[in-house]
């Protein structure tokens, strides 16, 4: 017997057939992980500098802004974002995915000691990685 007579034959086997294709393909599709990006960790550096009994907006001034001054010409930097708060201040910077982190700090550490002057009270800035 010839597989297309039978299916002409038996319309119902064919369709109760498609339709279990059907459900168990959208089984397997939900029960599938799927990721449209893979979650890639950007490169970090976290630079925090501590000045008892400031203000947030003289950490601003004072520390912050002449940072930032400084590293805006770091090289891989896509972004930088600071943060003022009571007594200290933090700086972030993201590199691009695959910088060299090792020569990124020593730049970054580098361009810190070039900081003009800091308060007489305020600590030596911290670099921190992640």
């Amino acid at each position: 017997m010839h597989p297309i007579e039978s299916c002409v034959r038996n319309p119902v086997k064919v369709a109760v057939g498609a339709l279990l294709l059907i459900l168990f393909g959208v089984i397997a599709l939900i029960g599938m992980p799927m990721q449209l990006t893979p979650e890639v960790q950007t490169p970090t550096l976290t630079i925090e500098t501590r000045w008892p009994g400031a203000s947030p907006q003289e950490v601003e001034r004072e520390i912050i802004q002449e940072q930032e001054e400084q590293l805006k010409s770091v090289e891989g930097v896509t972004k930088m974002t600071s943060e003022s708060m009571d007594s200290s201040g933090r700086i972030t910077l993201e590199f691009y995915v695959g910088t060299n982190m090792e020569e990124a700090l020593l730049k970054v550490n580098s361009r810190l000691q070039q900081v003009p002057e800091y308060p007489e009270e305020a600590d030596q800035p911290v670099i921190s990685t992640s």
